[in-house]
C-alpha cells in the first residue's frame, strides 16, 4: 500500500469563506461520492498512473464501491464542503482511507482487481505494491505496535488544493483515531492502540502536519513506492506512529458509524 499526504496543507492561514466542513465515515457504496477517486489518485499520481493507466481516478472509485478492499466504502472518511446555513452535505474535499491491517483480506483486493480492470492490470498491482513490499521486508511490527491492543494505518490522505489550510487533514485523521478509541474500548477496555502511516521524505509539511498530531518518526521504509525501486529517484518513506491511550476531542461536524453528532471543539480551532 501506498502513502502519501496533502503538499501544502501547513500553508498559511487562507481566506475564510462562509463554509462549513463536515466528516463523515460512509455506511455504504451508494454514499461514494464521484471525487474520491481523483482525491486519492492526487495522493501518489505516478504509481496509480503506472496501475490504472489514465483512468486511475475512475478505477479507484471503482474499487471505493467494491467490498473487501483496502480502498472499499467501508475504510473511507470523507469531508464535504457545505454552505453554512445547509442541510445538505456539499461536495467532497477530503478523504482519508484507514483501516487494521490484520483486519483486510488481501484477497478481496486481487479479487476487486481481478473482476474490474483484468488480469494485467492486478499484476501491475501486485508488482508495484505486494510483492515488493514482501521482498523489501517492510510490515515487521513496530516496538509500539507490539504493546497496542489494535493498530490502524492511514493509507492515505487528501485534501482538495482550494480548501487546504481549514483543519480538514487534522479533522479526518483524528475521526479514525475516534473510530480506533471505540475498537479498542470494545474489545480490549483501557488498551493502548496506535495510528502508522507513511510519508515522503521530501514531504516536510506533511510531515510537520503529522508531528502537530502526535505522530513521530519511527523508521525509514524501503524504496518499494514505485515500480522500480532500485533506480536512484525512487522515493524514499518515513515510517511515523502515534502511541494513543485516548481518543481526541469530539467533533461536532463527524458523524461516525453511529451517526452521532457529537459535541466539542469548534471547527477551526487549530490550523493545519
Amino acid at each position: 500500500t501506498t502513502k502519501s499526504a496533502p503538499q501544502n496543507e501547513m500553508d498559511t492561514e487562507k481566506p475564510r469563506s462562509a463554509s462549513r466542513f463536515v466528516v463523515r465515515k460512509l455506511r455504504s457504496a451508494a454514499e461514494v461520492p464521484e471525487r474520491v477517486g481523483e482525491l486519492i489518485s492526487q495522493t501518489a499520481p505516478d504509481i496509480y498512473r503506472f496501475i490504472y493507466g489514465d483512468a486511475a481516478a475512475e478505477a479507484l472509485t471503482a474499487l471505493a464501491r467494491e467490498p473487501g478492499n483496502c480502498f472499499s466504502w467501508t475504510n473511507l472518511w470523507v469531508a464535504y464542503e457545505c454552505d453554512a446555513q445547509a442541510t445538505d452535505q456539499g461536495a467532497a474535499v477530503g478523504v482519508l482511507v484507514g483501516y487494521e491491517p490484520s483486519q483486510l483480506e488481501m484477497g478481496g483486493y486481487v479479487a476487486s482487481m481481478a473482476r474490474n480492470f483484468g488480469l494485467w492490470r492486478t499484476l501491475r498491482c501486485a508488482l508495484c505494491y505486494n510483492m515488493l513490499y514482501a521482498l523489501a521486508g517492510t510490515g515487521a511490527r513496530l516496538p509500539c505496535e507490539e504493546r497496542a491492543a489494535h493498530s490502524f494505518l492511514v493509507q492515505e490522505l487528501a485534501v482538495d488544493e482550494r480548501v487546504r489550510g481549514r483543519g480538514i487533514a487534522t479533522r479526518l485523521v483524528n475521526a479514525l483515531e475516534r473510530h480506533a478509541a471505540r475498537v479498542c474500548e470494545a474489545s480490549s477496555p483501557g488498551a493502548r492502540y496506535c495510528l502508522t502511516l507513511e510519508v515522503a521524505e521530501e514531504n516536510h509539511n506533511a510531515q510537520r502536519l503529522y508531528e502537530h498530531l502526535g505522530f513521530e518518526r519511527a523508521e525509514r521504509a524501503p524504496r518499494y513506492h514505485t515500480p522500480f525501486p532500485c533506480l536512484p529517484g525512487a522515493v524514499r518513506w518515513w515510517r511515523m506512529v502515534k502511541d494513543c491511550t485516548e481518543p481526541p476531542f469530539p467533533d461536532p461536524d463527524c458523524f461516525d458509524e453511529s451517526d452521532d453528532a457529537n459535541s466539542g471543539h469548534e471547527e477551526g480551532d487549530k490550523e493545519d
